[in-house]
């Protein structure tokens, strides 16, 4: 699909200019000359939720167990039709974005539904016609499944090593595939989902009011919706959730600037052959989608293109691994800490005045606003956390540099954290995104393999008060999409959220201190369920014991995304 270009930069600067541009142009920018060369997306193979992202405001997850291979085959060459595509989400994004931005406003009339599939490997192993073809299949983790890795992750599990309290991915509850559907009107999710269930039925011959057990057996049903506001954008503790995702390198069209990610930086900003916007990095797609064409991101610079992975067996090809964790959140429970914790570090003199909100903050790396502690320590300032410019622009090991952007606007360098003052090491944010930092794999362009394209939604009505337990479930449906589960998932939790030393701790003339693990989403991992965090307060070091977890895994697993061609012909394919 061909996109407008963005006008030469003496057209860009004033208001009246910039309303003179056409709509889409004012997104969508042109790369610096010597920026390297990126691959051409296969935008109708893609999935839709993988690259682009269904971003819709309700959303159901259909865990389904295969019982007949021959009846789930017949289904799914006649539902390939019916899956989201890359380029239909992505053509539906451009074009709320261009009406968004031509009327400063919201699009109310412009609505969509999308439906995606993903599978577990024994999913695979039942629909594939050649089971050999499934012996070097990529990805340890996902051959294993999700149950099984659940103590490596540091979730409960009983002594058997088997996930404790799941509503669905344990022994008993096992899926073979997941239907991802997503609307933006409740009504329309409702009808889909009716409509998918009927298809369903009619296609296994089942007459209304048997149950559905006879190729295709509904596992659980999981409803996810956008908070209402005033917590619109946000999760059950009160933050701005999604704020901070990386770019995705790669061509969408035969135009020379039609690429995935809109280039929203200026070419002559010292971050526009790295970043496509203040704050959002540029990776190549291999990281996220599987296939000889799409370049891993290189381990050693930033910019340029890293390995090409042959496909094997090579349907995987245009396919990505998707992960999806059922996250129960105790809200009262965290709160009740902030409260508590606060108000010692008041009384003892550590944080003179501190508030629970401005120690929950510290906590997550920003304010419920979306504002970075970095940028503002001291209380929330909501305006940079609206500002699709500033909320992001921020770094930890260096100042972030004074940028210029497509439209002329001047977003200010922002001074650096290195000592921690502002935003602990063991913050959420800093923890599983160290951005400029040095970790103990490196730098930067180390620190870009790791990264993941998250798609979750909350589940569950928002509190009433957040004191106050009313023993409601809600939580988070995590959804995120990676080439590698070991690498990028698995790393980001084992490795970064529940070590108490990586990917930075303190150094000081005493030596290094633990920087403690990541207080939202950590885990310890044995039978004494604390975790310990250490923040530095003006010239004192306070050590915060957690008695519990907040955020409890409540089921999942470990998914592959195929390609339209794959699930028509291979998966859907007769034996």
């Amino acid at each position: 699909m061909a996109t407008a270009m963005i006008p030469s930069p003496p057209l860009v600067g004033t208001a009246r200019r910039y309303l003179a541009l056409p709509a889409l142009a004012r997104t969508q920018g042109q790369a610096p000359t010597d920026s390297p060369p990126e691959p051409m997306l296969e935008t109708a193979q893609i999935q839709g939720n993988s690259l682009v992202g269904f971003n819709k405001d309700h959303q159901a997850f259909l865990y389904f167990r295969i019982t007949d291979a021959s009846v789930a085959r017949r289904w799914l060459r006649t539902f390939a039709d019916q899956v989201a595509t890359m380029e239909e989400t992505l053509a539906f994004r451009r074009l709320f974005r261009a009406i968004r931005a031509r009327r400063q406003a919201e699009s109310r009339g412009l609505k969509a539904t999308w439906v995606n599939v993903a599978f577990t490997f024994e999913g695979l192993k039942k629909l594939v016609s050649n089971p050999a073809e499934l012996d070097d299949f990529p990805g340890t983790a996902f051959r294993l499944g999700m149950p099984s890795r659940a103590g490596g992750l540091g979730d409960p599990v009983d002594a058997a090593g088997q996930p404790l309290n799941w509503a669905v991915g344990a022994q008993d509850s096992y899926p073979d595939l997941v239907l991802i559907v997503a609307s933006d009107a409740a009504a329309d999710l409702k009808s889909k989902i009716q409509r998918l269930k009927r298809e369903i039925r009619e296609l296994q011959g089942i007459s209304p009011g048997r149950p559905n057990k006879r190729g295709l057996e509904l596992i659980l049903e999981d409803i996810g919706e956008v908070l209402p506001e005033p917590l619109r954008g946000h999760e059950h503790f009160g933050f701005k959730d999604g704020v901070s995702q990386p770019g995705v390198r790669g061509l969408v069209g035969a135009g020379a600037a039609d690429f995935l990610t809109p280039r929203q930086l200026s070419s002559q900003s010292p971050l526009a052959l790295s970043h496509s916007a203040p704050g959002q990095p540029l990776i190549w797609p291999g990281q996220f989608v599987l296939g000889p064409d799409y370049p891993l991101q290189n381990p050693l610079d930033v910019l340029q293109p890293g390995l090409r992975v042959p496909a094997d067996p090579a349907w995987i090809r245009n396919g990505s691994f998707v992960v999806i964790r059922r996250l129960q959140q105790d809200v009262a429970a965290f709160w009740k800490f902030m409260t508590k914790t606060a108000g010692q570090l008041s009384a003892n003199g550590a944080a003179p005045g501190i508030t629970p909100d401005r120690l929950a903050a510290m906590l997550m790396g920003r304010w419920a606003s979306g504002t970075s502690v970095v940028r503002s320590p001291e209380q929330d300032d909501p305006t940079i956390g609206q500002s699709h410019w500033e909320a992001n622009h921020f770094n930890f090991a260096e100042p972030a540099p004074r940028l210029t952007t497509i439209t002329g606007d001047i977003v200010p360098e922002v001074i650096a954290d290195r000592d921690a003052q502002r935003c602990p090491f063991a913050a959420h944010i800093r923890k599983v995104n160290p951005r400029d930092e040095e970790s103990e794999l490196g730098g930067m362009a180390k620190t870009l393999t790791k990264r993941v394209l998250r798609r979750g939604i909350p589940y569950g009505p928002p509190i009433k008060d957040r004191l106050v337990d009313d023993g409601v479930d809600r939580g988070l449906m995590f959804v995120s999409y990676q080439s590698s589960i070991e690498d990028q998932f698995e790393f980001l939790s084992h490795d970064w959220a529940n070590s108490p030393h990586d990917p930075h701790s303190f150094s000081d003339a005493t030596g290094e201190r633990e920087a403690g693990q990541d207080p939202v989403i950590g885990q310890n991992g044995s039978g004494d369920r604390s975790r310990k965090v250490n923040v530095r307060l003006g010239d004192r070091f306070e050590t915060l014991t957690l008695p519990r977890e907040w955020v409890i895994p409540r089921g999942g697993g470990y998914f592959f995304s195929p390609s339209i061609h794959a699930l028509r012909e291979v998966l859907g394919g007769s034996p």
